[in-house]
């Protein structure tokens, strides 16, 4: 049935036209993996700079990658959930500490363990932090991503089937695949389709706060 629904692209070269098109084609492409389940995972590519005004920045990337409230690594707990809404990218702005922006924090989520569907061992205390080398949705804590820098531009996000070589390494690594040596190599580049519906399922948290949908094909439709 997945099998059915799936095609091979090249996410590199689709997302290289998309950042043509914003004026982004300077910066480098970033890919980092949202989840795994248990035949396919979710990757989302997106760019980082240290951007000169508040303009460029995409609040609903770096809340999708690294919700308020996940940097609690006890599942058991909650925390209250804001319900600011904006319309720009579709969640509130980012924190005070960033110049000429919107003073407002954002605030944790009440995050639940995701349970359907069930994210595979080494995702499972998704949204959560699960310790053991393969989530590496962020780097860094709170508003601050990898060396200061903020996600800026459009979002791509794709489910990548999962093949019998989807998870190999090259001898020479002793780290687990991630940025582009996620969607580089053997069984990297066939993709099931990923609607909205798909997007509330692993990220419950943005579907009240993004206020602007574009809907059409697919990529994997």
């Amino acid at each position: 049935m997945l099998e059915g629904s799936t095609r091979n692209f090249n996410p590199l070269a689709i997302f290289d036209q998309m950042k043509l098109e914003n004026n982004l084609i300077h910066l480098e492409t970033r890919v980092r993996l949202v989840v795994e389940l248990a035949d396919v995972r979710i990757i989302a590519l997106g760019t980082l700079n240290r951007p000169r005004s508040t303009l460029t920045i995409n609040p609903n990337a770096h809340v999708f990658l690294h919700p308020p409230g996940a940097e609690n690594f006890d599942v058991s707990s909650t925390c209250a959930q804001g319900d600011h809404k904006i319309a720009d990218h579709g969640v509130y702005p980012l924190g005070p500490d960033l110049p000429d922006y919107p003073g407002e924090s954002p605030a944790a989520f009440d995050l639940t363990k995701m349970t359907h569907p069930l994210p595979a061992r080494s995702h499972r205390n998704y949204p959560w932090y699960t310790p053991g080398g393969e989530d590496k949705r962020w780097l860094g804590s709170g508003e601050i991503e990898e060396d200061g820098l903020k996600w800026v531009g459009g979002m791509m996000i794709l489910a990548q089937v999962i093949g019998p070589r989807t998870r190999e390494v090259s001898e020479d690594r002793f780290i687990p695949l991630q940025d582009l040596d996620l969607v580089q190599g053997p069984n990297r580049h066939q993709f099931a389709s990923f609607v909205w519906s798909d997007l509330w399922a692993i990220a419950p948290w943005l579907e009240e706060r993004i206020t602007r949908k574009i809907d059409g094909p697919g990529l994997g439709n």
